[in-house]
């Protein structure tokens, strides 16, 4: 999944809601969230704590690998900060610079 623009709460909400309910893939498919185009200059610290919130309503997500792609600076630090604060959901997250990255880490998690 890519997101290019300023990430908004109720997008984050309704992407997960459309990987859940679709039937072309299981509920916990394993994603990249392309955030590399987003600019963090106005999002606040809250940001992380929303997001944690948003993906616990979405307990299908579980066991779910999920690739978070960033190249702004204070992106990949709120990104660090949701990780921690969403370590009690089973998912692992990790944080990439770019999506060849991400992807091959995506790969790598399939063949294990």
């Amino acid at each position: 999944a890519a997101n290019n623009g300023r990430m908004i709460n109720h997008e984050m909400y309704s992407a997960l809601e459309i990987i859940v309910n679709s039937d072309a893939h299981p509920p916990n498919v394993d994603i990249v969230w392309d955030l590399s185009q987003i600019s963090f200059r106005s999002v606040t610290p809250d940001l992380a704590i929303k997001l944690t919130q948003i993906r616990e309503k979405f307990p299908q997500r579980a066991n779910a690998n999920v690739a978070l792609v960033l190249t702004d600076e204070l992106g990949t630090i709120m990104a660090h900060m949701h990780t921690v604060l969403s370590k009690h959901m089973p998912q692992n997250v990790k944080i990439f610079k770019n999506k060849t990255e991400a992807e091959s880490w995506l790969s790598s998690m399939q063949t294990t």
